[in-house]
Order: C-alpha cells, then structure tokens, then sequence
C-alpha cells in the first residue's frame, strides 16, 4: 500500500485515516480523530493537504468553549457539579484540562 492509501480508507470529515471499521451490513467505520461516518463514504486516498483544512482542532475548541459554558452556566443556576468538592476545572482548546499544558493541534 502506498502512503496516501489505508485498508480502510480516510475520513471524510477530516482526511485522517481510518483505524476502526464495522464489520456488518451498512456498517461505520472511525478515525482517527473519533469520527464515525458510513463506510460507503470512506474516502479510497488520502485528500491534498491543501484540499480542506482540518476541521478537528476547530471542532475541538468550539466544543471545549461549550463544555466551560455549561459548567459555568450550572453554577450560576446553582446545579452542584460531581468534582469532589473543587472547583471544575476548565478546558483548554484542545480539549485538555486548564491545568495541564496545551498540546498544539497537529
């Protein structure tokens, strides 16, 4: 297989390839960034890198900003969220809690 081919195929959300696959009719497979989406929609090669950005970083910063919403959203409302006694922590934007370091999206 070359380097711009997978068993699996690649992602159509992301471009990354696939790592999981369904083995039933109509079944899904999964990158690895997490997607899941319809195998019939797997892509056969790898996409141009300049083709479409990758959305995951995105995804996963506006995701995170939603998650610390809520939380904060929650309190305010007076809900007792489960952390033990401590103050929730916060999300970074790669998904990572506030009080470890950032990973840089790749």
């Amino acid at each position: 297989m070359t380097p711009n081919q997978n068993a699996y195929g690649f992602c159509p959300k992301c471009g990354a390839p696939g790592v999981q696959r369904e083995r039933r009719p109509d079944g899904n497979d999964k990158c690895q960034h997490g997607h899941v989406y319809p195998s019939k929609s797997a892509l056969p090669e790898k996409p141009a890198s300049n083709a479409a950005p990758d959305d995951y970083a995105e995804w996963q910063k506006q995701d995170a900003a939603r998650l610390n919403w809520l939380c904060q959203e929650a309190r305010k409302s007076g809900i007792v969220l489960p952390t033990g006694g401590q103050e929730p922590p916060a999300l970074n934007p790669d998904g990572s809690l506030a009080t470890e370091k950032a990973v840089a999206p790749k």
